[in-house]
């Protein structure tokens, strides 16, 4: 009896200590793995805990699932709390940097300008020259192939950020590339000439035109002030090109002029053309000008001598060098393309229902614009148009174009603006109140001139931090 009395005594104790375990609560189970060994058989919680460490991953994951589909949902959002600042892992701040940028060259400008924000280790790695020197051979001067983007190749110093970087080199462009995009510019005009403008070129200080009032002029390309005029010539002046040394000019009298661009003196007249110049180019060896009288002429700088070239059977109002041939245009309404130094007729491209006023040449691509109001692309090699353009309403009568964009100056009194690649038209530029002649650009600026004696020069870099 006493035994029995001693176990019923005992048996009444057990509530109570399992009472008082039950008030410690999580506490007790709470001590980990370390008290799992010696609390097995009184918390259950222990136990699992030992048995789950024990399991392989996948029992763990089966294990956990079913413990999930009878949990409350209050309970789903506790786990969900606590699960959640465990997965967030720093894969960039934890990588070897090279690893890191290797994750990081896969990000296009605006994704690395938001991994600069997250913190100053992701700012340090978001921030490397490295990838920002990829971003910009990417896109600068030709479209990116995953994008669709390109950036405009401006000069070497036109930043006034006292750090270059490639960064802020890809910044500078991508700003005036959405100028170009969004048609925002800062248009200024000059005047000077008594006549049409005829003929134009312009580099980061100054532009040289030349009109039918028989003068070239210098105007500052800031204050848009003349601050010289080349009044010798006998007749206008149709076509001109400078470089740092010298002025050359075409005009209606049928010679061409070399000029100091210094002291604006005379330095040569070269004779041959018969009729008016109509247009010229030169390198640091030769001069090519076309004619009123169907002739085509390679000038040698070293000697003065010309060449001939003849095949077109009406006035040639283009030509343009390319590597080692000449391209010209003509009324007869052909384009054609000459080898310089045999001096033949290699390809003829036809196409054109009227004359053709304007030429454009890069690389193997050649553009021509034509009185029958169309923009036509030509391939070199093959001779095949593999595109025309439409939108102008009167003949086209000055292009310029590179990698990523092409300008068409008309009678109609506007420039548009295409993209090169797919046609399409983006802007139209109107601030002539007259046929717009001619037409020269940069990566930045357009500058045109117009039958009623205005240039106008076209600002797309003025809203950058350059």
């Amino acid at each position: 009896m006493e035994v029995c009395g001693v176990d019923a005594a005992e048996d009444r104790k057990k509530p109570k200590a399992n009472e008082n375990a039950a008030s410690n609560g999580d506490n007790a189970c709470a001590a980990g793995a370390a008290a799992a060994d010696g609390n097995e058989g009184r918390c259950p919680i222990a136990r699992a805990h030992t048995m789950y460490a024990q399991m392989s991953a996948a029992s763990q994951f089966k294990c956990l699932k079913t413990l999930l589909d009878i949990s409350s949902l209050q309970v789903l959002s506790q786990v969900h709390a606590a699960i959640t600042p465990r997965l967030r892992l720093d894969f960039i701040g934890d990588l070897p940097t090279d690893l890191a940028r290797n994750i990081l060259r896969f990000c296009d400008a605006r994704s690395l300008c938001n991994a600069a924000q997250v913190n100053r280790q992701w700012n340090k790695m978001a921030e490397d020259d490295v990838l920002w020197h990829r971003l910009c051979a990417q896109h600068i001067n030709r479209k990116c192939a995953s994008c669709g983007w390109g950036l405009p190749v401006l000069g070497p110093c036109r930043s006034k950020r006292t750090k270059l970087t490639w960064k802020t080199v890809y910044a500078d462009r991508m700003l005036v590339e959405k100028s170009w995009r969004n048609g925002s510019y800062e248009l200024t005009d000059m005047k000077g000439h008594k006549g049409a403008v005829l003929c134009l070129q312009f580099d980061s200080e100054k532009i040289v035109s030349g009109g039918a009032d028989e003068t070239m002029r210098v105007f500052c390309i800031r204050t848009g002030k003349c601050t010289k005029v080349f009044a010798d010539h006998e007749d206008a002046v149709n076509c001109l090109q400078f470089d740092d040394k010298k002025v050359v000019s075409g005009t209606a009298d049928g010679t061409v002029w070399i000029w100091n661009l210094d002291t604006g003196d005379m330095v040569r007249k070269l004779v041959g053309h018969t009729g008016s110049v109509t247009s010229l180019q030169f390198d640091e060896a030769r001069l090519v000008s076309g004619s009123v009288d169907r002739t085509i002429r390679l000038w040698e700088f070293a000697t003065g001598e010309s060449h001939e070239l003849c095949g077109h059977e009406d006035a040639v109002n283009s030509v343009r060098m390319h590597d080692n041939h000449v391209v010209s245009a003509s009324d007869d309404g052909s384009v054609m393309l000459w080898d310089a130094e045999t001096r033949q007729c290699v390809r003829v491209f036809k196409g054109h229902l009227s004359e053709v006023q304007s030429l454009g040449i890069s690389h193997d691509v050649i553009v021509s614009g034509s009185l029958d109001n169309t923009i036509k692309f030509w391939n070199l090699n093959t001779g095949a148009c593999f595109n025309t353009l439409f939108g102008h309403t009167d003949s086209i009568s000055a292009l310029w174009f590179n990698q990523l964009r092409l300008l068409s100056a008309s009678q109609d009194e506007t420039i548009k603006v295409w993209d090169r690649d797919s046609g399409q038209l983006v802007h139209t530029l109107r601030g002539h109140d007259s046929p717009v002649l001619c037409l020269a650009a940069s990566d930045s600026r357009v500058v045109s001139g117009a039958e009623d004696g205005r240039i106008c020069v076209w600002d797309f870099g003025s809203g950058s931090t350059q």
